[in-house]
């Protein structure tokens, strides 16, 4: 997403079908870049991750499974959408198969195309929601070890406390018990009734 818009990358060696899908989108409010080759389209991708990848299926240099699959590796989160004019019921199962988002047949019908772009943006907000709160996630869990770790530090402060008090009043009592045993036993002598 850049400036908060869905960008779509549009990839067809057709310039009446860029043309007509850009200014389709544009009304939709995404922003659009065009390639008329794959090659191009991928090297623009590389370095600037789109958001949905419409792909005609026949490319003059590279195939549109082969741009979906590069796609899915540099950005796992885009939605791609295949297009074609030679569709074929293999080639669609190969295309959804292969992590297409979705699968137009040319000349196909832009109500239908602007429904599945919607599902398509609805995929990649979801996506990105998904991320954020996993971020969230992680860092509440970061931040609750931190918290347990001083936690288990403070309890061993603790115990390391109680067993030094413990220590140093447990001398002194043994060896006041040791002499008042000692004067009951009359080891010293005979005590008065007072003394006992």
């Amino acid at each position: 997403m850049e400036d908060g818009k869905i960008v779509v990358v549009i990839i067809d060696d057709d310039a009446n079908m860029r043309l007509t899908l850009t200014d389709i989108l544009k009304e939709e409010g995404y922003k659009t870049i065009e390639f008329a080759s794959g090659r191009s389209a991928l090297e623009y991708i590389k370095t600037n991750p789109a958001d949905i990848i419409l792909t005609d299926l026949k490319l003059p240099d590279i195939s549109g499974m082969e741009i979906m699959s590069l796609t899915k590796e540099l950005n796992p989160d885009s939605a791609v959408i295949t297009m074609t004019g030679y569709a074929t019921v293999e080639t669609a199962v190969l295309a959804m198969n292969q992590g297409a988002h979705g699968y137009l047949i040319k000349p196909f019908n832009l109500d239908e195309a602007k429904a599945l772009i919607k599902k398509a943006v609805w995929y990649v907000r979801l996506s990105e929601e998904n991320k954020k709160l996993i971020d969230e996630l992680q860092l509440s869990n970061k931040e609750l070890k931190n918290a347990n770790e001083k936690l288990e530090k403070l309890d061993q402060l603790k115990s390391d406390f109680l067993s030094n008090v413990s220590h140093e009043l447990r001398t002194p009592l043994s060896s006041m018990k040791t002499a008042t045993d000692n004067l009951l036993d009359e080891i010293a002598g005979p005590l008065n009734p007072t003394q006992k």
